[in-house]
């Protein structure tokens, strides 16, 4: 006989991880990061008469060191990502972008004198033909961009929702243990 109970809970428990796949890096972390802390707040505790202080301790340590990591990574980030969004909205005329900068290029290699590389971007299909793809490239760099910003946004949003539920599920442990024990009873 089939059994249809067991079937019907498996497939809830599979719907239920469908419908919350966006969720699942917050949920993963979660558990990632609470299982660590549980391991060293176990491990601390030893020393402490309450198991609150070293849940505060280690929790304060794993704050401090993802904001330190903010401070020394995200305001390098920002100043490039800023430089060069500044670079591509000076470049209003792409045709004496072009020119220009293929000027300075032959002022500092010699050899792209002889290859002519000033007169061929002078032929005006060659150069519409860069000016196009540059006008490709600036909007590229652009979306690009902006996939960028909202993707570390989206990335501090988890780390950040991770460490609260994490706290959360490491505070409570002791009382999160004695009701599953009285659900193992019931």
């Amino acid at each position: 006989r089939f059994p249809l109970r067991k079937a019907a809970i498996w497939t809830s428990i599979a719907a239920l991880i469908y419908f919350c796949r966006d969720y699942f890096g917050v949920i993963f972390l979660t558990f990632v990061i609470s299982y660590i802390s549980t391991t060293i707040v176990g491990r601390v505790s030893k020393v402490f008469t309450s198991r609150k202080v070293p849940v505060l301790l280690v929790f304060l340590v794993l704050i401090g060191s993802v904001v330190g990591l903010g401070f020394a990574t995200v305001p390098g980030a920002i100043r490039q990502g800023k430089a060069q969004l500044d670079q591509m909205r000076k470049v209003e005329d792409l045709r004496a972008f072009v020119n220009d900068r293929a000027t300075e290029l032959v002022d500092k290699i010699p050899v792209l004198k002889d290859w002519g590389v000033v007169e061929k971007l002078s032929d005006p299909e060659i150069n519409k033909q860069v000016v196009a793809n540059l006008q490709g490239s600036k909007d590229y760099v652009l979306v690009q961009l902006n996939f960028i910003w909202t993707s570390i946004w989206g990335g501090v949003l988890n780390v950040g929702l991770a460490l609260i539920f994490s706290f959360m599920l490491v505070w409570d442990m002791p009382k999160l243990g004695r009701s599953l024990k009285q659900l193992e009873t019931s």
